[in-house]
């Protein structure tokens, strides 16, 4: 027994030797170029913490020159991870950041240039920020920026996956401050801490900080709950005018019937004055003895029925129209969006 038991401690010693070698081992960052030491451990923190949030490990080892210089030059190759030495290629991601001085302006300029190499991907993700030599609070900011570059390659790679559903449906995803479109939602992200706010209309918004596995789909599910509960679960109802007024019909009294009204009893008066000034109408007889005068009143006439009828049937459309009230409506939409505005009636 005491053989087998032997074997057995050592595998499981190999076992944690090589978890460990491989949780400290994922990346490597060379910091190259004409900067100072100072300068370089600012870079490196910046990378480190951005990696750390990745649930990623980068060390900044010593290389020989040569090495560094070497896999520098692989940059302007098609496919640069093929072409870095073998022991550089052992490792997840290569970062190089190249940091040059450009004194040629007006103001000495500092140029980081961050390239990310990942096993499995040929090409690299690179950015680049300046800032001013002499304003290191400006540079430390510009190189915590630069970092992010990290969380676009690992969104390139499409290792992680991020499933954002809700019910209902159709409701609006913003990612880390980015709107992504409508749930459903299935997107390449990067591993580490998000922000998930769902939006729909009708329903109240819920925000939720979650955290994707790396190599994983990751699905986060929403249950929405309506904005009013009196509205019940249709957004299409709709909500309380503002100020706490009232849509029942009749509920805000009479004042906003009483013009319409006005203008009905107005517009009959024209008509019956129109009526009479066309009965009363006289023309002069075209044969025979003329009588000295003659009312011509069809002008008269013609004018106040023509005003009459204007006034009744505006008043007509207000008085016969649903109770003033000023209401927010929403109409839903093709493809699940909905639009909102006023309806203002007299």
């Amino acid at each position: 027994m005491r053989p087998v038991n032997l074997i057995v401690a050592l595998i499981v010693a190999l076992h944690l030797v090589s978890s460990e070698s491989s949780a400290h081992a994922d990346g490597i960052i060379l910091v190259t170029g004409t900067a100072s030491q100072h300068q370089r451990e600012i870079v490196v923190d910046a990378f480190e913490t951005t990696a750390k949030s990745m649930r990623w490990k980068l060390s900044a080892p010593s290389l020989a020159r040569e090495l560094i210089d070497a896999s520098v030059k692989c940059l302007g190759n098609s496919a640069p991870w093929t072409c870095v030495a073998p022991e550089i290629r052992a490792n997840e991601q290569i970062v190089i950041v190249q940091l040059e001085s450009e004194r040629g302006a007006s103001t000495p300029t500092t140029v980081a240039t961050a390239h990310v190499l990942i096993t499995g991907i040929q090409g690299d993700v690179s950015a680049s920020r300046y800032s001013e030599t002499s304003n290191e609070e400006a540079f430390k900011r510009n190189t915590a920026d630069l970092s992010k570059v990290l969380q676009d390659a690992a969104e390139r790679t499409g290792r992680t996956k991020l499933v954002i559903r809700s019910k209902p449906d159709k409701a609006w995803v913003t990612l880390d401050g980015r709107n992504i479109g409508a749930t459903e939602r299935t997107l390449a992200t990067y591993p580490g801490p998000h922000t998930i706010s769902i939006r729909r209309i009708g329903y109240k918004a819920i925000t939720r900080d979650v955290v994707a596995t790396e190599g994983k789909v990751n699905t986060e599910e929403f249950e929405l709950e309506p904005d009013n509960p009196a509205n019940g679960s249709d957004p299409r109802k709709p909500l309380p005018p503002p100020g706490g007024g009232t849509s029942n019909p009749g509920a805000d009294g009479g004042t906003s019937r009483l013009i319409p009204k006005v203008a009905v009893g107005v517009g009959a008066a024209a008509i019956a004055a129109g009526v009479f000034w066309l009965v009363y109408d006289e023309d002069p007889e075209p044969h025979g003895p003329q009588q000295p005068t003659y009312h011509n009143t069809s002008r008269y006439g013609y004018i106040s029925l023509t005003a009459g009828l204007a006034t009744a049937g505006v008043g007509l459309y207000f008085w016969l129209r649903p109770e003033a009230v000023s209401t927010p409506t929403v109409t839903p939409l093709r493809g699940g969006g909905a639009s909102a505005g006023w309806l203002w009636r007299f």
